[in-house]
């Protein structure tokens, strides 16, 4: 792994839990902050590591069809972990 592929992986880090950690006081009924800064961050994070994986596949030097079959793969994963994870999140927002 590169150094600048591991800055970029930290930025994105950094920028989730940013974004994350803004968006929990437009809540009322927070009643557990940190885990739902913890758990928006690593929905934010899921998709960009989604994101990653399709580009590293589609640079990859595989046969389109390979590519498009292990593409898919990743995809439906990584969107299914994402959904779960962000499913979580906003039910630390959820009022009582």
């Amino acid at each position: 792994m590169s150094l600048t592929r591991t800055l970029v992986r930290v930025a994105a880090m950094l920028a989730a839990f940013i974004l994350s950690g803004l968006q929990f006081p437009l809540f009322d009924c927070n009643k557990v902050p940190v885990l739902s800064v913890i758990a928006g961050a690593i929905t934010l994070l899921l998709i960009y590591a989604t994101a990653e994986l399709i580009y590293v596949i589609a640079k990859s030097d595989r046969s389109t069809r390979a590519k498009a079959l292990t593409g898919l793969g990743g995809l439906c994963g990584g969107l299914i972990l994402a959904a779960m994870s962000g499913s979580f999140a906003i039910l630390t927002h959820i009022c009582p």
